[in-house]
C-alpha cells in the first residue's frame, strides 16, 4: 500500500473515530459528576417500614417502625413516608416484619375500615330497630348524638291506666345508620329510608339498652350539631290517660 493510501485511510476513517472517543470521554467526564448528584439528591425519598410482625387491629407505635430511603421508581402509590404518618393509626391488615407501609393497610382519611374503627375506646356498640317516629322522621345520620326516651305502662298501677316515660340516656354518639357508618354522597340532610341504628354505648348501658328494647317502648330524640349545654338530669313523666 503506498503512503497516498495510508494517508486517505487515517483522514476518512481513523481520525474521524479517533474524534468522536475523544469528544465521547470529555462529555462523559462533563456530565457524570452532575448526573450523579441528581441521584443521589432526587431519585430517592424516605419510606416507613414495619420493624417486626403486626397483628391486624393494633394500634402503630413509634419502635414498631423504621424510615429507609428508596429509589422514587420502586415506590407504590400511597407509601408513608415519615414515623408520624403512621404512628397512632391502627392496621386493617397483619404486617410482615420488613413490609413497606400503605395508607391504604391503615385506618385514616382515605381508608373506609370496618365498624370496630370507629367504636371509641371503652364502648360497644349496639344497634336498635327504629321506625319512622322513634327514627326521627328518617333525618338521623352517622356521627349524631342522641337521647334514649323510653315508655312504659307503671308497673305499680293495677288498673294499667297510667304510662311512665324516662329519658333514659343522653348525648350517645350514633356510629351507624342502617348499613353506613358515613353519609351517603348526595344524601347529606334528606331523609332516608333505615330500620335500625347503631349507638356507642358504655358497657353497663348496653345491657341496659338491650333489656329497653326487648321489652319497653323506645324512642330517639336527636340532639343539635352543637350543643354546648349540661346534661339534663333524669326526667320522668306520668300520666293517668294511657290504656294497655
Amino acid at each position: 500500500m503506498d503512503t497516498v493510501s495510508r494517508r486517505n485511510i487515517f483522514r476518512f476513517f481513523l481520525l474521524p473515530t479517533l474524534v468522536g472517543l475523544i469528544a465521547t470521554t470529555l462529555v462523559y467526564l462533563y456530565i457524570a459528576p452532575t448526573a450523579t448528584r441528581v441521584v443521589e439528591a432526587e431519585d430517592t425519598v424516605n419510606v416507613v417500614f414495619a420493624t417486626q410482625t403486626v397483628p391486624a387491629k393494633t394500634q402503630l407505635t413509634a419502635d414498631m417502625l423504621e424510615v429507609r430511603p428508596m429509589p422514587v421508581g420502586f415506590v407504590p402509590r400511597g407509601a408513608l413516608q415519615s414515623r408520624a404518618d403512621a404512628v397512632g393509626r391502627v392496621t386493617t391488615v397483619p404486617l410482615a416484619e420488613g413490609e413497606m407501609l400503605l395508607a391504604a393497610k391503615l385506618t385514616g382519611e382515605e381508608t373506609k375500615a370496618g365498624l370496630a374503627y370507629h367504636v371509641p375506646p371503652g364502648y360497644r356498640a349496639v344497634s336498635l330497630p327504629v321506625n319512622d317516629i322513634g327514627g326521627v322522621g328518617g333525618f338521623l345520620q352517622a356521627g349524631d348524638r342522641v337521647d334514649v326516651i323510653v315508655s312504659f305502662h307503671d308497673p305499680e298501677d293495677e288498673t294499667g291506666w297510667r304510662g311512665v316515660t324516662v329519658l333514659e340516656m343522653q348525648d350517645l354518639l350514633l356510629l351507624a345508620v342502617g348499613p353506613y357508618t358515613e353519609v351517603p354522597a348526595g344524601q347529606a340532610g334528606a331523609p332516608v329510608e333505615y330500620t335500625h341504628v347503631t349507638l356507642a354505648v358504655r358497657p353497663e348501658q348496653a345491657v341496659k339498652l338491650i333489656n329497653i328494647d326487648e321489652f319497653l317502648s323506645v324512642r330517639l330524640a336527636l340532639r343539635p350539631a352543637v350543643d354546648e349545654g349540661e346534661p339534663a338530669p333524669r326526667h320522668r313523666s306520668i300520666t293517668e290517660e294511657v290504656r294497655r
